[in-house]
């Protein structure tokens, strides 16, 4: 393979370097090579004499994702590209990418393919394909900024963590759409504008016109919330809104805090891509009286 000086020239290193953010956070799981395994115990014994989860994560490093499955946060500052992905490229994640501590904890996404290409859709960032579909690999958009590209390689990077750990998958608006029946959910300002591809929270209007589209349930309304509410997504652009955050802000603000939809109100996939699963226990969907509930949800903008 080529050295690595011959790949990036001193205009793009600065934008590399530009690029990257005070820390990295990731959700890891128990088959993590770097699992504090001691740690688990206690938090488990903590969980079954009925700790409080915010104490738990704070006196361990370990919480519950919405699927029931234990997490750990880490959090690696020297990560970034070690190539240019505004170019044309086929390679593996090690090669192009710099993230220590998430190789040292699963080694074997190192060795991943990774594909940087032009996409047909300008506004689709990456992907990441499983093995059901033949991967597992992760391609990229060249056409988004080196920035832009860190993001979402993150938030593909964190798909690959998912299948490793048979966390809540992910999945896209077209497996979903089959399947996508809209329940009355609790949305906030917040959650509508990220919902609707805004930059922020909704306005009033802008609220009202989508409960009034909501309302009627198009197919392909539906997918694209029903997308956005699938686990393993929301955990992943939940990897997204932290990344770049300091030490204070991440030990102050629990992972499930952060998260655009709140763990009962997400649509759990343990298995296929596209297929919703409630877990037992779940409470049962709310009312349309809970569309005023502003208090639950938070989004990644």
């Amino acid at each position: 393979m080529p050295a690595i000086a011959n790949l990036v020239t001193p205009e793009l290193a600065g934008m590399l370097e530009s690029s990257e953010q005070p820390q990295q956070a990731t959700f890891l799981g128990e088959l993590a090579k770097t699992a504090n395994k001691k740690m688990l115990d206690v938090a488990r014994k903590m969980a079954e004499g009925k700790a409080d989860p915010t104490d738990i994560w704070n006196s361990t490093g370990w919480f519950k994702g919405a699927d029931g499955k234990w997490r750990f946060e880490v959090q690696d500052r020297p990560s970034g590209f070690k190539i240019d992905p505004t170019q044309e490229e086929s390679t593996r994640l090690g090669f192009a990418y710099r993230h220590p501590k998430l190789f040292e904890a699963y080694p074997e996404l190192a060795d991943i393919p990774l594909t940087l290409r032009t996409f047909a859709n300008p506004k689709t960032g990456g992907a990441y394909i499983p093995p059901i579909y033949g991967g597992p690999s992760i391609e990229l958009n060249r056409q988004w900024t080196p920035a832009a590209s860190r993001s979402s390689l993150l938030h593909e990077l964190q798909h690959g963590i998912q299948n490793i750990e048979d966390f809540a998958k992910g999945g896209n608006t077209t497996v979903t759409q089959e399947s996508a029946k809209l329940q009355p959910l609790a949305l906030s300002p917040w959650a509508v504008g990220e919902v609707s591809g805004l930059k922020g929270p909704a306005s009033p209007e802008q609220y009202q016109s989508y409960m009034l589209m909501r309302a009627q349930a198009h197919p392909t309304f539906a997918a694209r919330e029903n997308y956005l509410r699938q686990g393993g997504e929301v955990e992943s652009r939940n990897v997204e809104k932290r990344r770049g955050w300091t030490k204070e802000q991440l030990k102050v603000t629990p992972p499930w805090m952060s998260q655009s939809v709140p763990n009962p109100y997400q649509i759990l996939n343990l298995n296929l891509p596209g297929q919703p699963v409630r877990p037992p226990g779940v409470p049962p969907w709310p009312t349309p009286i809970d569309y005023l509930d502003t208090s639950l949800l938070r989004t990644r903008y």
